[in-house]
């Protein structure tokens, strides 16, 4: 996926999540790569993502995850405070909850790296997850082990 290059409508504040995929019934993920376009921009907009991992609707959870992998690829040290937030999602009962955050955590892989008691807490919870009965999961958190290790030993 690619972060979409369509002019950004302006929304109120606190007014992000009401703009995702699963709140506007778009069943693809260009509202959601709209809504990363918007944070990478504004990164403030970030906390309310944030705090929609909070949320009990999973297709929200879901959503607020991809837009945090989409801002990762662009620009990894932005979400690096919030690389905790998906991390317990792995575990969630939902399929794409789990693919979204593991996705969103190999984002962050990068940024994580550079902060050793960061990167120590999540490798913890990677670890945890590497005989994870999802296929998904356990690939993404050996793959996710793999590259904090290396950035570890690169330094």
């Amino acid at each position: 996926m690619r972060i979409s290059e369509e002019p950004i409508v302006a929304s109120p504040a606190g007014n992000t999540l009401a703009q995702l995929s699963s709140r506007v019934h778009d069943r693809t993920a260009r509202s959601n790569l709209k809504a990363a376009s918007r944070c990478l921009k504004e990164p403030g907009l970030l906390e309310e993502i944030a705090e929609g991992f909070k949320e009990l609707d999973a297709t929200l959870v879901g959503d607020c995850a991809e837009v945090l992998t989409e801002v990762a690829r662009g620009k990894p040290d932005l979400v690096a405070r919030y690389a905790a937030e998906p991390a317990p999602l792995v575990n969630h009962a939902t399929t794409r909850v789990p693919w979204e955050a593991m996705h969103a955590l190999a984002g962050l892989a990068k940024a994580v790296a550079a902060d050793p008691g960061l990167r120590d807490e999540l490798g913890r919870v990677w670890e945890r997850f590497a005989d994870s009965a999802s296929g998904v999961v356990r690939k993404a958190a050996r793959a996710l082990m793999q590259a904090v290790k290396a950035n570890k030993e690169a330094r």
